[in-house]
């Protein structure tokens, strides 16, 4: 039987959940590493540009990371994303590798993402 249990939750909280969009992002331990250091998405060596990609959907991050990393199970963080980082996201939310919706959030925008909670995939 699989599962997914919530392990960890963001003290970050919004006076005007109106302005912002679910979105979703599959990470393997180092970057669930440095979430948990810093409490929100950045940047680092060895990370995929300047940016993060993100999923629109639940199942779709969890796809993407049974495909791409080789020890999964790993994490998704579940992401309040501001509607005008969206906006102005490159290439707009589109269907990508033929699973589902997914952007490109630019680094400069980063700090403006919710990281809501993060969920373990338990087989």
């Amino acid at each position: 039987m699989q599962s997914v249990v919530v392990v960890s939750a963001s003290l970050h909280r919004s006076t005007n959940w109106s302005r912002f969009v679910r979105w979703y992002r599959y990470v393997e331990m180092p970057e669930w590493t440095d979430i948990r250091q810093v409490d929100r998405l950045r940047s680092v060596a060895n990370s995929c540009g300047d940016g993060k990609w993100v999923a629109r959907h639940l199942h779709h991050a969890w796809t993407w990371g049974r495909l791409l990393d080789s020890e999964f199970p790993g994490r998704v963080v579940v992401l309040d994303v501001p509607a005008d980082v969206i906006a102005h996201a490159y290439p707009p939310p589109d269907t990508i590798d033929g699973i589902g919706e997914a952007t490109y959030i630019l680094g400069r925008d980063l700090r403006e993402i919710r990281i809501v909670e993060a969920m373990e995939y338990l087989q």
